[in-house]
Formats: structure tokens, C-alpha cells, sequence
């Protein structure tokens, strides 16, 4: 058989595994769909927020004092059959800093990887279920409050603030809450937490501005 013959005929085969695994999965992935948009659009009511589509995807942004706060899905870089939810903003304040506080696991795959900057936290309660990596250790202590902590030890979600999780190169002085746990209580949560940090943020340069 003629190389190009099997060319031909592998890529075939690839199609025909696309289309049934399309066939297959399009319709538990329209269920998923149609059930987020749901809820962002019950949060929307809530919140006095819109929702809006792009491409498939819903994406809610409602305000927050002076921020808006953008909620939607995204698939887990590096694994492209995942996806999580989040709630980020861009913060007005402090964009030249950045830090992580990611849910430890002892689970290797879930475990966050290549965490540089290390930071310690003086909440024992706290480290063992969280690690912390940060430019500036000072700031992240000084944002992490005791509320802060107790509510991220409640919900078990993670947070970065820097540039956008999803973006190699973007704009820096974003605040990203997200999980991998869809579910229909996670999206109060999230907001809760990202309008927490911005309020963290506005107490901390308030202190600031006074010294």
C-alpha cells in the first residue's frame, strides 16, 4: 500500500474517533453547559449581574463596589478533560505583587507542583491545608487575616494573584478564586471570597497610606 494511501487512512481513523467520541460525550457536555449557565444566570439575579456567552461558554460579571467580578469555567491547562470554575477581578491595587495559595493535597496528582517563594504562615491549622508561595512575604501575611483564613480553610479553594490564570502574558493584578469542585454552592463561595480579598486589599493599602 501506497504511503500516502495510509495517510489517508490513518487520518480517517482519527476522524471517525473524534466523531464517536463527539457523539459520545456532546451531550453530557451540552448538560454541563446549559446546568452552569443556570447557575451564573441565579447569581446574576442575586448580584444584579449580567450573563453573556463566548462562544459556548457563559460568563457572569457582576459588580462589586468598585470592581467588576468576572465568573465563568476554563479548561485545566495541561489537561484538556478538565475544567474548573473561578471568580477573579482586577485589582486596582498593588499589581506589582503576586502570590499563590493553593489546597495542598496528599494526593500526587492534585499536589501543587513548582510553588517557588515559599511563605510561612503562623497558622498551623492553616499550613497543613494550604501552601503559600509569594513575592512578598510581608503583603500575603498581611492580606491573609484571620477571617481570610478561616473561610479559605471552610471552602478549600484556591487563589492567585498576579497575572491570569490561563495566561502566560497578560495584565498583571489579578485576583483568581477557583476550584475544580463545579458545583452550585461553590459559585457563592467564590464570589464571597474573591469580594473578601478586595476588601483585604483596601484595608491593607488604607494601613499603608497611613504609616
Amino acid at each position: 500500500m501506497d504511503a500516502w494511501l495510509i495517510a489517508v487512512v490513518l487520518v480517517l481513523v482519527v476522524l471517525l474517533g473524534w466523531w464517536i467520541m463527539g457523539r459520545i460525550n456532546g451531550p453530557a457536555e451540552r448538560e454541563l453547559e446549559d446546568w452552569v449557565t443556570t447557575c451564573l444566570e441565579k447569581q446574576a439575579v442575586k448580584r444584579g449581574g449580567s450573563v453573556d456567552m463566548s462562544g459556548r461558554t457563559a460568563v457572569l460579571t457582576t459588580p462589586y463596589k468598585e470592581i467588576s467580578i468576572e465568573i465563568s469555567k476554563a479548561l485545566v491547562p495541561g489537561h484538556e478533560d478538565s475544567e474548573y470554575i473561578y471568580a477573579r477581578f482586577r485589582s486596582p491595587f498593588f499589581a506589582d505583587k503576586s502570590f499563590k495559595i493553593l489546597v495542598d493535597s496528599d494526593d500526587v496528582l492534585l499536589k501543587p507542583r513548582l510553588l517557588s517563594n515559599r511563605v510561612e504562615v503562623s497558622d498551623e491549622r492553616f499550613k497543613r491545608k494550604y501552601v503559600v508561595g509569594a513575592s512578598d512575604a510581608d503583603f500575603v501575611n498581611s492580606v491573609l487575616s484571620q477571617e481570610t483564613r478561616d473561610r479559605l480553610l471552610q471552602h478549600a479553594l484556591d487563589v492567585r494573584f498576579g497575572k491570569r490564570v490561563g495566561h502566560a502574558i497578560g495584565e498583571k493584578g489579578w485576583l483568581t478564586v477557583f476550584t475544580i469542585a463545579i458545583r452550585e454552592e461553590s459559585y457563592d463561595n467564590m464570589i464571597d471570597v474573591a469580594a473578601m480579598f478586595y476588601e483585604r486589599f483596601l484595608a491593607v493599602d488604607a494601613s499603608r497610606r497611613i504609616v
